[in-house]
């Protein structure tokens, strides 16, 4: 007896180590088990996108705290609910409604982009990323769905095709721009070029000498006024133009333009149009503060405007103060007047140019461009009210200290 007991230990003492060992190995195997479960419930606990395991019937078998926030649910409610209900009743709509049930029936992956249309709210853009359970034969009966917010990476697109589109339609408005200055100025250059060579010639008498040298002068004129808005406008669209406020009286200042406009009747042979100042303050001197010179280039840019498109009739420019700090400028022609649809219109050079296509008046076109900016600049703004075939009254307001 002693010994087969003798002979019995040394199997006791394997068996036990191997005991051990498993106990051991068993311990370690759960520790990792746990390790790994603690790494999963920390990532899904506090990664912001939304995850939720479904199965092929879409109902929740399991979800993050991202998901239930987002939702707005609770865990024991969700669990086992029809996942596109909650998803109808969020207002979330996918391109594709039958990627659940295409992932399901194919067992292939699936990525898909959706919206969240709250009332109230600003619309959400949503990846959604669909996982089917991997599986050795048949089909999938679970999926996991990864919901990742794109909305700022959406909305950065959407900026970038819009600066796109924006960016080549104005290289299409400068194109048609650079054509139509390029023909305006070598129109006046042209007639400058061909008169003088006409003066040299022998034989010519006075009066043609004086109507050329009257020719030469007025495309002269005409040259530097479109080197001047062209100046002026890469000022204002580069920020480069300063505004120089100072004291003058008003109404002096406006019966030097009304002198110029007269003279400029004369140029255009449109003596026939009755030209009329109405001063809002009439007697005596009304000392503003702003750019005179700014103001001057406004109101003439307005009033011989009114010139070249009013046959017949009059013009009358003039003021009032409707408060303190601010006047209101008006120029009233009986002219041709602006169709409705090309009000809103009139006051982007580009667009000016290519309405005009080298018919009608002469002139750069930034007349009115140079306007609305310069009356921003002074603070104030410029509108139209006109009827075609009636005429036009251009308003605009300064302030003034």
């Amino acid at each position: 007896m002693w010994i087969n007991l003798w002979f019995a230990l040394p199997v006791l003492s394997i068996l036990s180590i191997l005991l051990m060992a498993t106990v051991l190995l068993v311990i370690r195997e759960t520790r990792a088990i746990r390790r790994k479960n603690a790494d999963f419930e920390f990532i899904t606990n506090n990664i912001a996108d939304l995850i939720i395991r479904i199965d092929k019937e879409h109902r929740i078998l399991w979800l993050n705290p991202a998901s239930l926030i987002y939702f707005g649910l609770e865990s024991s409610f969700c669990v086992g609910k029809d996942l596109t209900q909650i998803m109808r009743e969020n207002h979330f709509y996918l391109k594709n409604e039958h990627i659940l049930e295409d992932t399901f029936q194919l067992g292939r992956a699936a990525v898909v982009e959706g919206t969240i249309r709250r009332p109230g709210e600003i619309e959400q853009f949503i990846e959604l990323k669909i996982v089917p359970e991997p599986v050795k034969s048949g089909l999938p009966s679970q999926a996991l769905l990864i919901f990742h917010d794109i909305t700022v990476r959406k909305k950065n697109e959407i900026s970038l095709v819009r600066a796109m589109v924006e960016a080549k339609e104005s290289d299409r408005k400068k194109s048609a721009f650079l054509a139509s200055m390029s023909h305006d100025m070598r129109t006046p250059l042209n007639a400058i070029v061909g008169f003088s060579q006409i003066l040299v010639e022998e034989g010519l008498e006075d009066e043609e000498k004086t109507r050329y040298f009257e020719y030469i002068n007025q495309n002269n004129n005409l040259l530097i006024q479109l080197v001047n808005d062209i100046i002026d406008i890469s000022k204002l669209e580069s920020n480069l133009l300063q505004i120089r406020p100072s004291t003058f009286d008003l109404n002096s200042e406006l019966e030097e333009i009304l002198m110029i406009i007269e003279n400029e009747k004369k140029t255009r042979s449109k003596k026939h149009i009755i030209l009329s100042l109405e001063k809002g303050i009439p007697e005596g001197i009304f000392m503003i503060k702003a750019d005179s010179n700014r103001l001057r280039q406004v109101l003439i840019n307005l009033l011989v405007n009114a010139l070249k498109f009013t046959p017949k009739g009059f013009i009358q420019f003039g003021y009032r103060v409707p408060e303190a700090g601010r006047i209101l400028f008006y120029v009233r022609d009986t002219g041709v007047g602006i169709p409705p649809e090309q009000q809103e219109n009139i006051f982007n050079y580009f667009k000016q140019v290519e309405s005009q296509n080298g018919r009608g008046p002469t002139g750069s076109g930034l007349g009115l461009t140079i306007s609305r900016q310069l009356v921003s600049l002074m603070g104030g703004h410029i509108w139209v009210e006109s009827e075609e075939g009636e005429g036009s009254v251009f308003y605009f307001t300064i302030t003034s200290a």
